[in-house]
């Protein structure tokens, strides 16, 4: 993993903020960022009178991304029923394209600008099964629900007492719906798709495309909380252990509410596994790491969770250069 991060770092780059409120580290085609922002990020802090890579790439990219896609399912075979039954696909897929909640226009420029301004646009895909709420309540929430309990059954018995007492009327009750039960995993086959940035996302530096990996992995950042209530993770999680801050104005309580990990799910192909991909995940501190959960993929997609977007790929090398990247000296010299 390490050394997939440093291969990442000294061939494609890094965008890499210190601490917060604080400039970012840019190398590589993270410089590209600094360019497209302000025209480039010097040490004198004098910007160049002119900023080019903004117009360009706000050209560039409208080009390379379908504004109303639509999806055309077809059939495997030339039965009526194969038919009937790409038609349906194809009416589903274009229903989830078209919904607000799927962000599929939104995802798909995300990827396009890092595509064409970093040279890799990076995509997830899945199903809505991870949108569960599988991370448990904090402890307010949980004294909050207790409380408001309480309140209603105290309610309910004040209203039981004067009715039996002849002091009020009962009052007819239509019948109350099922309850949802909020922390369940929901089971559903709804697809999403997330955007990855590409400075979080890792590839083993042994291969040259992505389809010729063994492993990848991405990173996603959580506070201490989360991770402790996500019901998914293993005991492990109440291992890791919050960092002393000389901070009054956070409570003791509250820290883990603030303080951050580093959580590596790490993909890896492995041939007992169903599908054919086995995922690790484990958290990372400046101090701990923690091993979280390893289990089989679910996701039987023939390949990755992820994708990505290359205009300039090659096969003489992993990751590709943007064509930014090519012209910021020129950019350098009209400057």
């Amino acid at each position: 993993m390490e050394l997939g991060v440093e291969f990442r770092d000294k061939e494609f780059g890094e965008y890499r903020q210190q601490s917060p409120g604080s400039a970012p580290r840019t190398t590589l085609a993270g410089r590209n960022l600094d360019y497209y922002e302000q025209g480039g990020r010097s040490d004198d802090a004098i910007e160049p009178p002119l900023n080019l890579v903004f117009p360009i790439i706000k050209t560039i990219v409208p080009t390379h991304f379908f504004q109303n896609p639509r999806a055309n399912a077809l059939p495997d075979s030339r039965s009526n029923d194969a038919a009937d039954d790409a038609f349906y696909v194809s009416e589903l897929i274009n229903r989830d394209l078209r919904d607000v909640d799927f962000r599929f226009k939104q995802t798909g420029q995300d990827i396009v600008f890092d595509g064409d301004l970093l040279g890799v646009g990076v995509v997830k895909q899945g199903y809505a099964t991870e949108f569960g709420p599988d991370i448990l309540p904090t402890k307010a929430e949980t004294k909050q629900k207790f409380r408001d309990r309480v309140k209603s059954q105290l309610e309910d018995a004040k209203d039981r007492i004067l009715e039996g007492m002849g002091l009020k009327q009962p009052e007819a009750k239509e019948p109350e719906p099922e309850p949802v039960q909020p922390d369940l995993m929901i089971q559903s086959e709804s697809p999403y798709i997330k955007w990855v940035s590409p400075f979080d996302f890792v590839i083993d530096p042994r291969a040259r495309d992505l389809t010729d990996a063994r492993w990848v992995a991405q990173r996603i950042r959580r506070t201490l909380g989360e991770i402790k209530r996500d019901r998914r993770y293993g005991k492990a999680k109440y291992e890791l252990n919050a960092e002393a801050i000389d901070d009054d104005r956070i409570p003791a309580t509250y820290i883990e509410d603030f303080q951050t990990a580093d959580i590596w799910e790490l993909h890896y192909k492995d041939p007992d596994s169903p599908t054919g991909i086995t995922l690790l995940t484990f958290a990372a501190t400046q101090t701990q790491t923690k091993p979280l959960m390893h289990d089989h993929s679910v996701y039987d997609l023939n390949g990755w969770q992820f994708d990505w977007y290359t205009p300039n790929k090659h096969g003489h090398r992993l990751w590709p250069i943007s064509a930014i990247s090519i012209c910021r000296p020129l950019l350098d010299r009209i400057n």
